[in-house]
């Protein structure tokens, strides 16, 4: 093994053949039609390739590595004797003209020499899952289509199939694939994402015959014999539709930016319609102290990436250049003050948005649309779901969910309020809330007063794990039981031994304005969980319906008595009062048995 510099000596010795182990190949884009527009400013100047059938152009960038925050502490513990030199990291660029398409072929950190937008998305994906062996996938990425965006790493210690290695088709997007190569004698391991990893041993002279056959899988669409689900999710190209999304999110993100230098919560009063997020586009290392954009202070450090930090740092509303090139969004490493990975803050942000009866979603710097037949499949089964048989009152805009939980059960009798009353037990689920409210007819009720697809999920998830857990789990069943003490005919529905799921309803109540089918009005990511969920509680043998409550201002009655948010400020008041020597010293007084009366602060 070598142990020269690459840096001080870059030149090969006589013993060292001219090959490499792995190649990163990107396919870029059509329109752009020279290799220079491919990348970031502040390239340097070109260098020619001719080797062979090979033809194109190699870019160098170099950069030098920082102080480590830990360094002088650690020097502070030897009297300063740790010695530090600074070592700079060498990347490249190979950019290759292959007929009529133009490739980039990485080494080192050479992919963030490239701009985002001149790279073809999924190509490395689509070579991929047309080459790779569907028995020997290695390792997975996924991100879950759910309103909140969770990046989804799995690894195997051998080579599985995509469901063996916990794929679900159904909720998840593919994003990349890694495992043993079909075919042998094009290399031993591939990788794709938007570029194609090949494992395998290479010489300049084979390079450009291997890239071709990577791209005859890429050109012929092998991977629609296994990873047809790719195609769920088509990249939207230039032009009209997506400048009209893009239209579509700035005077959103305005919007969001004149409401919080206002001072108002943008949050305050949720609607069906949920904000952009703002997130690491890709599976990142955690070991960093946190994110920041590029227009906040450096000190201005969020755990998680924050929409409305950057927003009120930015010193004018952002344009769509800023988004896409100006501004980013920055991982600060733990170790220093180190931007260890950095997006455009565009190629960050997670959204959904209907248009035209389509729907988009706005993830890794890319609007996606939905496949239709796709989106008309998962559209027929929630359309599908009966209205419940449930009457009910309106929701108040000044309610908390648990107040209105408390009104619908007294609203009929044979009703019981169950909202935030949990069960424990030692099990993988832990603390689990039946149901907001239980109904003599076998009604197991989960309401939520807001129709954002953040809060759906949540809803959807809690009636599917309740109604498992009541079938398999005598200990969740005993412990609603004890809830239910006081109601003879309500604790006849909970029975010791396992129950027959024909006889009992999961109904999902949401507040959601306006008129139609309750169901076919929610967000895309509602939609397409609660179909899975549909499926699986059917699967499972329960009855499943949807009510849709209404909002009336002044809906809650005069007598209903305090609001939630009240009884929790009383409470507030009072330990506070209470902790006061004032009090103290009352209570102290008191005879044995005595009721202490607590007046108020203002008395």
């Amino acid at each position: 093994m070598s142990t020269r510099s690459a840096v001080n000596d870059p030149e090969p010795t006589p013993n060292e053949e001219p090959t490499v182990n792995q190649v990163s190949v990107y396919l870029l884009q059509s329109d752009v039609v020279t290799f220079a527009a491919a990348l970031r400013p502040g390239a340097g100047k070109p260098m020619p390739v001719s080797v062979g059938d090979l033809t194109g152009e190699v870019y160098l960038a170099r950069r030098q590595s920082a102080v480590p925050n830990w360094l002088p502490f650690l020097r502070s513990l030897t009297g300063g004797t740790i010695p530090h030199e600074r070592s700079r990291r060498l990347s490249a660029v190979l950019f290759l003209q292959r007929g009529d398409r133009r490739l980039a072929v990485t080494f080192g950190a050479g992919r963030h020499m490239l701009r985002p937008e001149a790279i073809e998305p999924d190509y490395g994906l689509k070579v991929a899952a047309g080459l790779i062996d569907p028995e020997d996938i290695a390792s997975l990425d996924a991100r879950s289509v759910e309103a909140t965006s969770i990046q989804i790493r799995r690894q195997s210690s051998r080579g599985v199939t995509p469901g063996g290695i916990g794929f679900n088709v159904s909720r998840e997007m593919l994003r990349a694939l890694a495992g043993r190569v079909s075919d042998e004698t094009l290399g031993s391991r591939i990788v794709g994402s938007d570029a194609v990893g090949l494992t395998a041993r290479l010489d300049p002279h084979e390079l450009g015959a291997r890239l071709d056959r990577l791209h005859n899988a890429y050109a012929h669409s092998d991977y629609q014999a296994r990873f047809q689900h790719i195609d769920r999710w088509s990249s939207v190209p230039p032009g009209g539709t997506r400048a009209r999304l893009d239209e579509t999110l700035m005077t959103v993100l305005s919007h969001r930016r004149e409401r919080l230098l206002a001072g108002d919560d943008p949050g305050a009063a949720p609607g069906p319609e949920r904000p952009p997020n703002l997130e690491a586009p890709e599976v990142i290392e955690w070991r960093a102290s946190g994110f920041v954009s590029s227009v906040e202070q450096t000190g201005a450090v969020h755990p998680f990436p924050s929409l409305d930090g950057y927003l009120a740092a930015a010193r004018r509303p952002p344009t769509i250049s800023d988004l896409k090139t100006n501004h980013r969004l920055q991982l600060i490493s733990d170790e220093s003050a180190d931007i260890v990975a950095q997006w455009p803050v565009y190629g960050a942000l997670n959204w959904e948005l209907e248009l035209d009866e389509n729907v988009y979603i706005l993830a890794e710097g890319r609007w996606w649309k939905i496949d239709d037949d796709y989106r008309q499949r998962i559209d027929a089964i929630v359309a599908a779901v009966p209205a419940a048989d449930l009457e009910r009152p309106d929701f108040d805009p000044v309610e908390d969910e648990i107040d209105y939980n408390r009104r619908l059960a007294s609203y009929r009798p044979n009703r019981i309020f169950l909202d935030r009353k949990m069960t424990h037990f030692t099990h993988e689920n832990g603390t689990v809330e039946a149901c907001d409210v239980l109904t003599s007819q076998g009604q197991f009720i989960h309401v939520k007063p807001d129709a954002a697809s953040s809060m759906l999920s949540h809803l959807f998830a809690q009636g599917l794990v309740s109604a498992r857990l009541f079938l398999m789990l005598p200990e969740f069943r005993k412990q609603i039981r004890g809830l239910l003490a006081d109601h003879a005919d309500l604790r006849k529905l909970v029975p010791t031994g396992r129950p027959d799921p024909r006889d009992y309803e999961v109904v999902y109540a949401i507040v959601r304005t306006g008129v139609g089918p309750l169901a076919a009005g929610l967000p895309f990511f509602a939609r397409n969980l609660f179909a899975q969920v549909i499926a699986d509680l059917e699967l499972l043998g329960y009855r499943v319906s949807v009510a849709r409550i209404g909002t009336r201002i002044d809906a809650r009655p005069t007598d209903a008595g305090p609001l939630h948010k009240e009884e929790v400020a009383a409470r507030k008041a009072e330990v506070m009062f209470r902790s006061t020597p004032r009090a103290r010293r009352r209570a102290a007084a008191a005879p044995a048995g005595t009721a202490v009366v607590v007046p108020s602060p203002a008395d």
